[in-house]
């Protein structure tokens, strides 16, 4: 532990992608949050905190609701159901369903080009200090996800070297050609612990990557659940894969 100066947390809330501030009353506010590791085993606290937290009140206004269902979320194709309700309100414990991710989608062969959307500003730093879009490369970018990912597996899943040769990986990040279309956004949020706003910034918009992907893409994959960067816990560095 002591080698390590920060331990992620082992979920990431999602909040609306299009970053909704105000709801008018009666309306549903619609978020995701992925559980990660021995978290996915905390589901009934997690709901029981979510349902304290909105019956005192979100943002600043403490504006009140109820929590009304939880949606279990699969991957993409396979024989488990994209969307599954396992808890509406007023039920007594939340249903039995698959606690795991799994996608029949991972493509074998050759692949030369990807396109990755970032939705959520992502934040990369070196030395503390946040990277802007110009001074991204995608060698910081493949090692910073695989750093995420190996701790998040060994902290939180018992899963020691989950990635075998990170290093052979990110020498393979190294020698791709990108072409960044991204800018920077500044994201506001109202902290109630400190009560005051805080401005997040980060890079979002496309970035496309050409080479041999095949070696990284199941990690890039793995990658738009877990986020990547700073501020995860909070959403950030969210983004998606397009080929």
């Amino acid at each position: 532990m002591q080698r390590f100066s920060h331990v992620p947390n082992p979920y990431v809330i999602e909040p609306p992608e299009r970053g909704v501030r105000l709801i008018p009353a009666g309306d549903v506010l619609q978020f995701s949050i992925v559980l990660i590791g021995r978290a996915l085993t905390h589901l009934s606290l997690v709901s029981q905190a979510l349902q304290r937290a909105m019956e005192e009140g979100l943002g600043r206004e403490r504006a009140r609701g109820a929590l009304e269902s939880i949606e279990w979320q699969g991957g993409e194709g396979g024989s488990v159901p994209d969307q599954v309700t396992v808890w509406r309100q007023g039920d007594a414990r939340i249903l039995p369903h698959p606690a795991f991710l799994q996608s029949a989608s991972l493509p074998g062969g050759e692949i030369n080009r990807l396109d990755i959307r970032i939705y959520t500003p992502m934040r990369l730093q070196t030395q503390g200090r946040a990277l802007r879009q110009h001074e991204l490369v995608p060698r910081k970018f493949i090692a910073d996800l695989l750093r995420r990912i190996t701790l998040l597996a060994e902290f939180h899943a018992g899963q020691r070297n989950f990635v075998e040769d990170v290093h052979a990986l990110v020498l393979l990040a190294e020698g791709l050609a990108h072409q960044p279309t991204l800018r920077w956004l500044d994201w506001s949020r109202y902290s109630s612990r400190q009560r005051q706003e805080m401005t997040l910034g980060g890079v979002v918009g496309t970035w496309s990557l050409e080479g041999d992907l095949a070696p990284l893409y199941p990690w890039l994959w793995l990658g738009q659940w877990l986020h990547v960067g700073k501020n995860t816990t909070m959403g950030l560095g969210g983004y998606s894969l397009h080929r």
